[in-house]
C-alpha cells in the first residue's frame, strides 16, 4: 500500500491545500463491497482478492466476484440465470485530467450513439451489448467518474450489475464527503469537445489560499477563429459542464465559502476532426408515430413506438389501442445496415392467445418502411422518424398523483407521519422529506418521458444551519418504508439564503422501476455532521411556481412542440398601441409599435433580461438593459408595464405557463419575421428566431 500513499502524497500537492496527510491505507480496497453486502449475501456470492497495477499518473484496482443460485429468481418478469460473474475496477489519479481522459476511454467503448447516462459519480453511462433477443442475456457495463476516481463494472447480469456499481458508487461518494477538505479546488481542470472537433484540456492555477468564488469565462473557437457555439466545457473539479453561447462564450462558477474572489480567463481554439468514412445510416433512439395498412387497404389506429438501440439490437415498447384503453406491448429484433426488423408480441397479459407481429422495413429519408405479417393477415407498415420532440415540461405535484410525508429517523428507528415538507438534522434525529407517485396517472406514462427531476423549492423562510441533502430510494419492507443505502446520490445543499432558491433530484430510475415505493430526500442518513433545520414549500403555497413539480424531458408530437416549448416569441401586431418609443425607458413617441407575444412554460424561474436584434450591415437592437443606449423592450401584462423605472425587468414566472406582450420601436431595417431574440432566465440563455 505504500504505493498508494504515493499516489495521494502526490494528490495532495496537485488538490489540496490541507498540511495533514491523507490516511489511504486500505481506502481504495474499501470501495469494493463485501460480499455480505450484495443481495443474497455470503451464501449466494463469492469475491475474489483484489489486485494492483501501476499506472501512468496512479493505480487501478480489480476483483471479481461470482454467483450462484440453486433456483432460477424471478425480477419484474425477468427470469435470472443461475450463476453469473461481475468483474469492476478502480482507477485512482493523482490530477483530475488523466482521471477524466480514462472515463472518456472506457465510455467510448459504447456501442456508438447507444449510452445511456445515470446518476453515478460526477457523471456515469451505462450500456449493454445483447448476446439474443433475450433482455438479460446480455454483457452489461457500468463506467463513472467521481473527482480522481474512475469507476468500471462489468457483469452478464443487470440486476448483479446494478448491486456492486450502486455499492461502489456510495461507497466514493461517502469517502469523498468525509475527506472533502481534501479535494478543495486548487487548480481548475477544463475539457472542451464539440462536435466534430478534437477535444481540448488545460489546467488552470490560482494562488488565493481561501476563494469565495472561482469564475472561470472565456471564448471557444475553431483554428480559423470562428466561434464555436454549443461546445461543451466540462469543468472537471466539479463535475459540472456548461454550453458555450452563440459568440463561442463561456462562464461557469464555482462558490468555495473562502474571503476573495478569483476569476480566471482562458480561451480554447478546437482543431477540426478529419472523418475517414462515410458514416452507416442509423436511427436515434426515441418515440415514434407508426401507421399500419392491411393487405386489403385498411387503415388501422396508428400506434406509438419507443425504441432503443443498442449495437444492432433494438428493444422497445408500442403503444396501442384506442385512447382510455392503451396498453404497451414489448418489440425486439435487430437494425444493421439501414434494415428494420422487429416482433412484437402483442398478447394481453395472462391471456393463453397468441399474437404476434414482424415488421420489416428498410430506412430511407424521413421514415422506415416495409411490409409486417402475423396475427391479423399482413400489410404494409410506416415509421415516421420525425414524429416526436424532446421538450422540458413541468408536472406539478399534487394530492391527486402523488404523497408526501415526513421521513424521521431517531434512535435507530424509524416513522412516517404528516406535516411541513421539512429537513433537518441534530444529535436526536434526522427527518428527511418522502414522497411517492401515482404512477398509474397519463402524465406518467413511460413512453412519453425519458427523464425526470424532483424539483423543491426553498423559500426564505424557517431556515437555521448548511447541510447536505442526499436522495434515497426506497422500498417497502413488511409494510414499512425503508431506504435503500446503495442508491443514495448527492442531491445538493440546504443553506441559509435571502433567496429563493431549488433542489433538484434525478428520480428517472423510480419512475420506471415498479418495484421501487417511493423517493426521500435527507440528510446523511449515518453518521451525518450537518445540523440544522430547512422547510421547503409544499402544495399549498403561493405563487404556485414554488409547489413541488417533476422537471421531465418528454416526447411530443413534433407539430405541437413550439406550443409547449420553454420560451416561444411570436409576431402578433405590426402596427400595435404605443407605449414604448426610441430612448431606454418606457415611454410612448407618437408611433406605433412592434408587438411580439411571449410565452414561458419554466416556472419559478426569473427573467432578468432580454434583447430583439436584427443583424445586417449594422446591427439594430432592442433590450432591458438601463445601462444600454438602446430602445427599451417593454414587457406588458394584462395591459400594465412590467419593466422597473429604468427600464430594466425582474420577473418571477409565477404559474406554469405565463405570456406577456412585448412591445418594442419598429426595427425597420429587418423584417418582423427576421428578428432574432435573447434572453436570460435564472441564468440560462434562450435564443431562436421570432416566429410568424
Amino acid at each position: 500500500m505504500k504505493k498508494l500513499l504515493i499516489l495521494f502524497v502526490l494528490l495532495l500537492s496537485v488538490v489540496s491545500g490541507a498540511e495533514a496527510k491523507l490516511k489511504l491505507d486500505e481506502t481504495v480496497k474499501a470501495f469494493f463491497p463485501k460480499p455480505a453486502k450484495l443481495t443474497g449475501g455470503e451464501e449466494r456470492w463469492l469475491g475474489t482478492g483484489i489486485t494492483e497495477a501501476k499506472t501512468a499518473n496512479g493505480f487501478t484496482y480489480s476483483t471479481a466476484y461470482s454467483y450462484y443460485s440453486p433456483d432460477v429468481q424471478q425480477i419484474m418478469n425477468i427470469r435470472r440465470k443461475k450463476t453469473f460473474d461481475v468483474k469492476a475496477s478502480v482507477h485512482a489519479f493523482n490530477n483530475y485530467v488523466s482521471a477524466f481522459d480514462k472515463y472518456e476511454e472506457l465510455s467510448k467503448k459504447a456501442p456508438k450513439g447507444k449510452v445511456q447516462e445515470i446518476g453515478f459519480g460526477d457523471r456515469g453511462v451505462f450500456y449493454y451489448v445483447p448476446k439474443s433477443s433475450y433482455i438479460n442475456d446480455a454483457d452489461f457495463t457500468i463506467v463513472f467518474i467521481n473527482k480522481i476516481f474512475v469507476a468500471e463494472i462489468h457483469a452478464d447480469d443487470g440486476f448483479a450489475l446494478m448491486d456492486a456499481a450502486a455499492n461502489m458508487n456510495a461507497n466514493i461518494q461517502r469517502f469523498i464527503l468525509s475527506n472533502i477538505e481534501f479535494f478543495l479546488v486548487r487548480n481548475v481542470s477544463l475539457s472542451v469537445t464539440a462536435k466534430g472537433f478534437e477535444r481540448s484540456t488545460d489546467i488552470l492555477g490560482f494562488t488565493e489560499e481561501e476563494p469565495k468564488e472561482v469564475t472561470v469565462t472565456g471564448k471557444i473557437f475553431t483554428e480559423d477563429m470562428k466561434p464555436l457555439a454549443g461546445a461543451e466545457v466540462m469543468i472537471l473539479e466539479a463535475g459540472k459542464s456548461v454550453k458555450t453561447a452563440e459568440d463561442g462564450s463561456y462562464k461557469y462558477s464555482m462558490k468555495m465559502g473562502g474571503k476573495k474572489n478569483v476569476s480566471i480567463a482562458k480561451n480554447f481554439y478546437l482543431k477540426e476532426l478529419k472523418q475517414t468514412k462515410a458514416l452507416p445510416p442509423s436511427i436515434e433512439d426515441g418515440v415514434f408515430s407508426v401507421s399500419t395498412l392491411t393487405s386489403d387497404g385498411k387503415q388501422e389506429a396508428d400506434t406509438v413506438w419507443k425504441l432503443a438501440f443498442y449495437g444492432d439490437t433494438v428493444h422497445g415498447k408500442a403503444l396501442m389501442g384506442e385512447e382510455g384503453r392503451q396498453r404497451l406491448y414489448p418489440l425486439k429484433g435487430t437494425f444493421e445496415n439501414g434494415r428494420l426488423s422487429l416482433s412484437l408480441d402483442c398478447r394481453a397479459s395472462g391471456s393463453s392467445f397468441k399474437c404476434s407481429r414482424n415488421y420489416e422495413g428498410t430506412l430511407s429519408a424521413g421514415s422506415v418502411s416495409g411490409a409486417w405479417t402475423g396475427t391479423g393477415g399482413g400489410g404494409t407498415w410506416k415509421l415516421k422518424l420525425n414524429s416526436y420532440s424532446e421538450i422540458t415540461d413541468y408536472i406539478y405535484l399534487t394530492a391527486d398523483n402523488s404523497e408526501f410525508s415526513r421521513f424521521v429517523k431517531q434512535a435507530g428507528k424509524t416513522r412516517t407521519e404528516k406535516g411541513a415538507l421539512t429537513v433537518s438534522a441534530n444529535d436526536e434525529a434526522v427527518t428527511g422529506i418522502l414522497f411517492s407517485l401515482k404512477k398509474d396517472r397519463p402524465e406518467f406514462n413511460e413512453v412519453f418521458i425519458k427523464s425526470a427531476n424532483l424539483v423543491l423549492t426553498h423559500v426564505s423562510q424557517q431556515q437555521s444551519g448548511s447541510m447536505r441533502l442526499f436522495r434515497y430510494i426506497t422500498a417497502d419492507d413488511n409494510g414499512k418504508t425503508t431506504p435503500v443505502p446503495p442508491t443514495m446520490t448527492y442531491a445538493g445543499d440546504a443553506v441559509m439564503k435571502t433567496d429563493t432558491y431549488e433542489i433538484e433530484a434525478d428520480i428517472t430510475d423510480y419512475l420506471f422501476s415498479s418495484a421501487r415505493s417511493g423517493v426521500l430526500i435527507s440528510p446523511l442518513l449515518q453518521g451525518t455532521v450537518s445540523a440544522g433545520s430547512h422547510t421547503f414549500a409544499g402544495h399549498n403555497v403561493k405563487p404556485a411556481a414554488y409547489a413541488p413539480k417533476l422537471k421531465t424531458v418528454r416526447y411530443v408530437p413534433a407539430d405541437e412542440a413550439d406550443k409547449i416549448a420553454p420560451v416561444t416569441v411570436r409576431i402578433k401586431n405590426l402596427s400595435g398601441k404605443d407605449i414604448v418609443g426610441n430612448k431606454n425607458t418606457v415611454r410612448p413617441d407618437g408611433e406605433a409599435d412592434t408587438v411580439f407575444e411571449a410565452v414561458f412554460r419554466l416556472p419559478g424561474k426569473t427573467i432578468t433580461s432580454m434583447e430583439i436584434y436584427g443583424e445586417g450591415t449594422v446591427t439594430r437592437k432592442r433590450n432591458t438593459d438601463p445601462l444600454d443606449i438602446y430602445p427599451v423592450i417593454a414587457f406588458i401584462k394584462n395591459g400594465i408595464p412590467m419593466n422597473d423605472t429604468s427600464g430594466g425587468v425582474k420577473l418571477l414566472l409565477e404559474q406554469t405557463t405565463e405570456k406577456f406582450d412585448l412591445h418594442i420601436s419598429p426595427i425597420k431595417e429587418v423584417p418582423a419575421d427576421k428578428l432574432r431574440y435573447r434572453i436570460v432566465i435564472s441564468g440560462e440563455v434562450f435564443e431562436g428566431v421570432i416566429e410568424k
